[in-house]
């Protein structure tokens, strides 16, 4: 299968051909109708990746992305699924990479833009969300299992000492 972007075999420049009028309309309107279509695939695999992602078929979900990316580059809609599907998988850095690139050849002008720079702003700050476990556990686990552990048989811990274990989380600072 040979992969080609639609505005290659639909640029604007085609729809002119400076010779018999009536086929300039057609050629005109065939460019229109391609264009339509064009739209229409685009929505089309934007709703399928969209139930794909609800089955839980990420895969699938994201060749349909891919797919969109390159049958409309400055589009926005592909790029934005792709980045949401690999926020979802956890792979924050992948869709960070994503809506890099999509920001790069999406146009300011165009709304998805906005939504591009929002979600890539939501993929930065749930890439750097840290959970405290151990604020979590009760209280008796960490004071009878964990401490103990980390302790090594010491009962006291000396004031100004070094004590790596208090990195482990912001509860035991």
């Amino acid at each position: 299968m040979i992969e080609t972007r639609i505005d290659i075999l639909c640029p604007a420049h085609c729809a002119i051909i400076n010779g018999d009028p009536s086929t300039d309309d057609v050629i005109k309107d065939l460019t229109i109708q391609a264009k339509d279509y064009m739209d229409k695939l685009l929505l089309t695999l934007n709703a399928r990746a969209s139930q794909l992602v609800k089955a839980e078929r990420l895969d699938l979900a994201m060749q349909d992305a891919i797919a969109m990316t390159q049958l409309s580059p400055s589009s926005g809609a592909g790029y934005l699924q792709a980045g949401s599907i690999q926020s979802l998988r956890g792979h924050y850095a992948l869709a960070l990479q994503i809506y890099d690139i999509a920001l790069a050849h999406v146009p300011n002008g165009n709304p998805r833009h906005q939504l591009l720079v929002k979600t890539r702003t939501a993929a930065i700050k749930k890439m750097y969300k840290r959970i405290d476990f151990i604020s979590k556990l009760p209280l008796d686990v960490v004071t009878q299992n964990i401490v103990p552990r980390i302790l090594g048989g010491q009962s006291t811990v000396k004031l100004g000492g070094k004590c790596g274990y208090f990195d482990v989380c912001r509860t035991w600072r």
